[in-house]
């Protein structure tokens, strides 16, 4: 049995007799404590990233300049690793490359949901080949402090 009161904030659902019953209050509460956790940690996580990015970029330049691609000290070694990769400087010319040799291959199986939601506008049937789902999450917004 679950019972809304909308109205008091309050949201009830029977649990096994070993669980505690929750309010909904107090696991929007929860969401949003953790949620500014993970804030916090994404930013340090950043911090990080750029560090990493930067001492890459020295120790590439010195790896060039001494001529080598390796160094090591006791605690660690480092290696070049170089590995070519594409990006596309013009789409259409791209585009009609891969439509007459049949290229697809080198194309990723990931559909761009904006672009799909775009189009689906503009359609009454299905994409050939698409199946679309209704994907759900919480959004959370933080209330301003009284």
């Amino acid at each position: 049995m679950t019972y809304h009161f909308l109205t008091h904030n309050i949201a009830r659902i029977d649990m096994p007799k070993h669980k505690k019953i929750r309010e909904i209050g107090d696991v929007i509460d929860e969401m949003d404590d953790l949620r500014e956790e993970y804030r916090a940690l994404d930013k340090e996580s950043n911090a990080l990233k750029a560090t990493w990015k930067g001492l890459e970029e020295e120790l590439l330049g010195m790896l060039d300049t001494m001529g080598t691609d390796q160094s090591r000290t006791d605690q660690a070694t480092a290696s070049l690793k170089e590995e070519e990769v594409a990006t596309i400087e013009d789409p259409k010319k791209f585009w009609t490359w891969v439509m007459r040799f049949k290229k697809h291959y080198l194309i990723q199986n990931r559909i761009s949901n904006p672009a799909f939601r775009e189009e689906m506008t503009n359609r009454k049937d299905p994409i050939p080949g698409l199946r679309s789902y209704i994907k759900r999450s919480i959004l959370l917004k933080r209330r301003p402090a009284k």
